[in-house]
């Protein structure tokens, strides 16, 4: 499946460019562009993981934990 979106920002644009573009396309037309709850580490069960494939849900969740000043993990 191509996707016709243009390059994405935030997260998940980087997710796009770390060479998960696929992943990221599916989080867009999964959750829209709102903000969501990212933990820092994911399950194999989480929505997230379900959505994109746990693999790829680790590498948005390194990439919030370096940057969380455009989504907030919850840190508890």
């Amino acid at each position: 499946m191509r996707s016709s979106l243009p390059p994405l920002s935030g997260p998940v644009g980087e997710l796009q460019r770390r060479g998960y573009g696929e992943a990221a396309v599916q989080l867009v037309r999964a959750w829209g562009g709102g903000p969501r709850y990212i933990p820092f580490y994911p399950r194999d069960r989480s929505a997230l993981a379900k959505i994109i494939g746990i693999e790829a849900a680790q590498v948005l969740c390194q990439i919030v934990r370096e940057d969380d000043e455009r989504i907030r993990p919850a840190i508890k």
